[in-house]
């Protein structure tokens, strides 16, 4: 089950959009051209604004790869842009992602729309990790030592941590010896030559 849901996550970040956030989807109409429309994301703040006569917009096209999203257009090459509707949207994106080879699978976020081809080879490998986690499971025939191994009962405390504290206690003993040595049989002030 995990392996499925990292092929999911693989599935979904590999068609990973670029962030859309404020955003709203417009239609371009081409100058001189009307059946030519450019679907696209916009900031309406950057729409607002006449001066430069470049907007960076990203293509409302999701089934391309992300690296093409993002685009430049001259504002003088297109009519005023109006916002699209998402009933009209919607119905244009499902025949966009069907019209390039896309399938809608269930997902653990709802229904997500992936490239068949993406989609048979997550299968694939889903088939792949199931048959090789079939073989792990089952048993070996052959007996193993591990079987013996169990009977016997796990280190006390005493003998995981006792080289430590022999060595703690050791040190202790020693500083102890060494203090007494130099410090408790006389004076320091008192040197003779």
């Amino acid at each position: 089950m995990p392996l499925i849901l990292i092929i999911a996550a693989a599935i979904h970040l590999g068609q990973a959009q670029p962030d859309t956030t404020g955003l709203k989807p417009y239609v371009f109409v081409a100058r001189g051209d009307t059946t030519k429309n450019l679907h696209a994301l916009v900031d309406p703040k950057e729409l607002a604004q006449t001066r430069n006569p470049f907007l960076n917009v990203i293509l409302d096209e999701p089934w391309l790869p992300w690296d093409q999203h993002k685009t430049l257009i001259r504002r003088d090459d297109y009519e005023d842009p109006y916002p699209e509707v998402s009933s009209a949207r919607n119905r244009r994106i499902r025949a966009g992602w069907q019209e390039n080879g896309g399938i809608e699978v269930d997902s653990a976020e709802g229904l997500i729309w992936v490239h068949k081809e993406e989609y048979d080879l997550a299968k694939r490998a889903d088939e792949i990790a199931k048959a090789a986690y079939a073989d792990e499971a089952q048993p070996s025939t052959a007996p193993t030592e591990s079987a013996h191994e169990e009977d016997v009962d796990p280190l006390g405390f005493w003998a995981a941590w006792g080289m430590h504290a022999a060595i703690i206690v050791s040190a202790v003993v020693l500083t102890a010896l060494v203090i007494w040595a130099t410090m408790a049989r006389g004076s320091w002030a008192v040197l003779r030559p």
